[in-house]
C-alpha cells in the first residue's frame, strides 16, 4: 500500500515528465522556424517567450507561484536543462526589460518580453551605421521592388539604346571620315537653316531680265536657290515658260520695259515692294541675278535684328552720301546714304509699312522720278530723307562694283553675298582653285556652292 511519501514523489515525477515534454516540443518548434529563415521585418515586435529562474531551494510548501509560466506550485524540482546544443536555446532576455503579460489568440501569456526590432532603436547596441543601406535605403515589399527592378533595368536600356547611334557615329566619322564634311567651314550645313524660323518667314526677291534668263537664272536654281526656293520669287519682263516651271511658278511678270533704264529698274522695285506687303512675312530681302547668296549666313544676320522695329540693312557703294538741294532754296541741302541694290539689302516688315505712303501701288516710280533716282537711290531717299531712318551697313554683302578677288579663301564662310561680271574682257570673279575649272565654271558660284554646301554635283573631295 503506497504511504502518501509515494504519492507525492509518483505526482512530483509526472511533472517533471510533463514538463520535460513541453520543453523539447518548444525548442523543436523554435528550431523548425529557424529552418523556415522566417525574416522579422522592421517595426514588428519580437515576443520572446523565456522561462522564469527556479526558485530558491530553500522554499518549502506547495502554494502557488504567480510568476511560474507552467502554472506548477513553488514545490516542484528545477526546470530540467535545454539541449545541449547551442542554436537550439532560445534567445536571453535583453537585461533591461521586464517580463510581461501578452494576450495572443485569446490565450493570455505570462512572463512576456518585448523588443522594439526598429533599425532605429533607442538601443545603441542595435543602432545602424549612417553609411549602412538599411539605414538611407528604403526597404520596398517585394512586389514592388520587383518593378522597381523592372524600371531601372528599362531605363537604362533606353539610355543605352539612345546613346549607341552616337557613340556609333563618332567612331565611324573618326575611323572612316567624310570628305565632304572635313573640308566645309563649321557652321555652314544644311540643318543650320533648313529649319530656321527666320527663314520661313523671309521673302527673298530676284530682279532679272529677258536676256538673263539664261544662263543666269539656271545658275541661281542649280546653286544656292535650291536651299530656299519657296521664298524666293524672280522679276522678269517678259514671260517665260520653261523658268516658270523650273521655279514653281514663281516667275513673276512685272510687264515692266526690258531695257536697264532707271524708270524700267523703279518699275519692277516697285512691284517687290507690292508683292511682298501681300505675302505679309516679316523680312524683305532683294537680290540681283548676278548674287550668290550665302543663306545660313543671311538667316544669322536677321536673326541678330528685330523686325518688329524699322530696320534697312545694306552696303553703301558710293564713299560719301547723296546730296540733294532745293533748286528756290540751294541753302537748303540734306544727305543720305542708300544701300546698292547689286550687293542686296534687307528690309524688315515694319519698315516696309511706314515707306507704304511713298512707295505702295505704284508711288515708288513716282517718287524716284522727283530727283531722277534709279530703284535702289530711291529706296534710300525714301528711309533716310524721308522717313529720318538709318542705313544699318553690313560688310559682308558685295556686288560686282568691288574686286571680288579681294575676299580672302579663309572668309569667304563669313560673306552674305557674293556676285561676278565680265567687262572687257576681264572677269571679276571670286578666287576659288576649285573644284570645278574656270571654263566651266566661269561665275566661279558652282565651286562656291560645293565648299559652303553640298548639291549631287559636287565632288567628294572639295579643294579649299
Amino acid at each position: 500500500m503506497a504511504t502518501a511519501d509515494d504519492i507525492a514523489k509518483e505526482e512530483d515525477e509526472e511533472n517533471r515528465r510533463n514538463t520535460m515534454v513541453q520543453g523539447e516540443t518548444t525548442a523543436a518548434h523554435a528550431h523548425h522556424i529557424r529552418r523556415k529563415k522566417k525574416k522579422i521585418l522592421p517595426g514588428s515586435a519580437v515576443i520572446l517567450r523565456v522561462p522564469p529562474p527556479p526558485p530558491p531551494a530553500s522554499l518549502s510548501g506547495c502554494a502557488s507561484c504567480s510568476n511560474c509560466y507552467l502554472g506548477h506550485s513553488c514545490c516542484h524540482q528545477p526546470l530540467p536543462e535545454f539541449p545541449s546544443k547551442s542554436h537550439d536555446r532560445p534567445p536571453p532576455p535583453p537585461p533591461h526589460l521586464q517580463p510581461q503579460t501578452k494576450k495572443v489568440n485569446n490565450i493570455e501569456l505570462q512572463n512576456v518580453y518585448l523588443v522594439d526590432n526598429d533599425l532605429n532603436s533607442k538601443d545603441p547596441c542595435r543602432k545602424s551605421s549612417s553609411m549602412s543601406p538599411q539605414y538611407w535605403l528604403p526597404r520596398l515589399p517585394k512586389r514592388h521592388r520587383r518593378k522597381a527592378v523592372v524600371c531601372l533595368i528599362g531605363g537604362l536600356c533606353f539610355l543605352f539604346g539612345l546613346a549607341v547611334p552616337f557613340l556609333f557615329g563618332k567612331s565611324l566619322s573618326g575611323a572612316q571620315g567624310n570628305p565632304r564634311s572635313r573640308t566645309r567651314p563649321s557652321g555652314a550645313h544644311l540643318d543650320d537653316y533648313k529649319l530656321d524660323a527666320v527663314l520661313s518667314d523671309l521673302f527673298i526677291s530676284v530682279k532679272t531680265t529677258k536676256k538673263y534668263h539664261h544662263p543666269r537664272l539656271v545658275i541661281l536654281l542649280e546653286t544656292w536657290v535650291t536651299l530656299v526656293k519657296s521664298q524666293t520669287w524672280f522679276f522678269t519682263d517678259s514671260e517665260d515658260a520653261e523658268v516658270s516651271r523650273k521655279t514653281n511658278g514663281h516667275l513673276i511678270n512685272t510687264n515692266c520695259s526690258d531695257s536697264h533704264s532707271r524708270t524700267a529698274l523703279s518699275c519692277k522695285m516697285g512691284a517687290e515692294f507690292d508683292f511682298f506687303l501681300r505675302s505679309y512675312k516679316s523680312w524683305w530681302c532683294h537680290f540681283d541675278d548676278d548674287n550668290y547668296v550665302h543663306v545660313a549666313r543671311l538667316a544669322q544676320m536677321l536673326k541678330s535684328h528685330d523686325a518688329g522695329i524699322p530696320v534697312y540693312l545694306g552696303k553703301p557703294s558710293t564713299p560719301k552720301p547723296m546730296e540733294i538741294f532745293d533748286l528756290k532754296a540751294p541753302q537748303n541741302t540734306s544727305h543720305f546714304w542708300f544701300a546698292t541694290g547689286g550687293a542686296g539689302f534687307c528690309v524688315s516688315r515694319t519698315m516696309a509699312l511706314k515707306m507704304a505712303p511713298f512707295a505702295a501701288n505704284g508711288k515708288f516710280v513716282e517718287t524716284g522720278e522727283h530727283f531722277w533716282f534709279p530703284d535702289d537711290v530711291t529706296l534710300g531717299y525714301i528711309i533716310e530723307h524721308l522717313l529720318a531712318e538709318r542705313l544699318t551697313v553690313v560688310p559682308e554683302l558685295h556686288s560686282h562694283l568691288e574686286p571680288m578677288s579681294r575676299i580672302a579663301l579663309d572668309e569667304m564662310d563669313d560673306q552674305i553675298s557674293f556676285s561676278y561680271i565680265k567687262y572687257n574682257g576681264v572677269a571679276n570673279v571670286i578666287s576659288l582653285p576649285g573644284p570645278f575649272s574656270k571654263e566651266v565654271d566661269s561665275t566661279r558660284f558652282y565651286s562656291l556652292h560645293c565648299r559652303l554646301y553640298t548639291a549631287p554635283y559636287c565632288p567628294d573631295e572639295v579643294t579649299t
